[in-house]
């Protein structure tokens, strides 16, 4: 009988085990930086803020450099009478890892 003890011993580490490893991985991927939804929300905000100024994100280049900050290129097309002129703009984002806000500046285009 007792090893019948010692494999619900074993058996019940195990599950203690395996639930202490699910949830670490569960509150590292609570806070693991930029979620692709926050990517999206990213892009729109700098999409809508060229907008106001007539200038059209066309494609973006952005990479997470860490987990909480995202750097790269964006393309912006700019309507002159000249025709549209492409350019390109430097971006970076940083979030706030307890709040999951972020701030984010591109360089102006002419």
């Amino acid at each position: 009988m007792s090893g019948d003890r010692d494999v619900q011993e074993n058996f019940g580490r195990l599950q203690a085990s395996l639930l202490t490893a699910v949830l670490a991985a569960f509150l590292a991927g609570c806070q693991g930086g930029f979620k692709d939804t926050e990517m999206e929300d990213l892009k729109a905000q700098i999409t809508a803020d060229f907008k106001k100024k007539d200038q059209t994100v066309t494609t973006f280049l952005l990479s997470k450099d860490s987990a909480f900050q995202v750097s790269g290129l964006i393309h912006v097309d700019v309507e002159t009478t000249m025709g549209v002129h492409t350019y390109y703009s430097t971006c970076l984002a940083t979030m706030d890892p307890d709040s999951r806000k972020f701030t984010w500046h591109c360089d102006a285009v002419p």
